[in-house]
């Protein structure tokens, strides 16, 4: 048995200026897990994700920033268990990133849009899954056409 009690909140900007944007995103919760004959804190879920960006548009040019905020909390999933042995677990979360994508589009009967993303601009190491490490700084350039 366990319960989770929480509450999430969105906050979006008006367009400013005709060309800039912002929203925030809350979400804060409690789990619980029974254990024995009572309720406790469950540590496999995170207390805070928190989520927000800025963008900006204007002739054709886009430019996004985004950042990211997850509170650390703990998973036995997919760690090695011995039996007999208390449970053990990886510990997860606690980390912040920023990503920035930008582009330019352009034409008219053929919509084109070259764009870079830098995701994870502080090459911030860390996990939401035990054993599987967020892959760090990415970089992608694309070309997109849209008919």
């Amino acid at each position: 048995n366990e319960d989770h009690f929480g509450i999430e909140t969105e906050v979006l900007s008006p367009k400013m200026w005709n060309m800039i944007s912002a929203f925030v995103n809350f979400t804060a919760m409690r789990s619980r897990v029974e254990e024995g004959n009572e309720m406790v804190k469950n540590v496999e879920f995170p207390e805070l994700i928190t989520n927000g960006g800025i963008q900006f548009t204007k002739s054709g040019l886009d430019i996004n920033l985004y950042g990211k905020y997850v509170s650390k909390y703990e998973s036995s999933r997919f760690v090695a268990q011995t039996s007999g042995e208390p449970t053990v677990f990886a510990p997860l979360g606690d980390f912040f990133t920023l990503d920035l994508t930008s582009g330019y589009t352009f034409g008219s009967s053929f919509k084109t849009r070259v764009y870079l993303r830098v995701q994870n601009i502080a090459d911030k190491k860390y996990s939401t899954v035990a054993g599987y490490p967020d892959f760090g700084r990415q970089l992608r350039f694309g070309l997109r056409v849209s008919v």
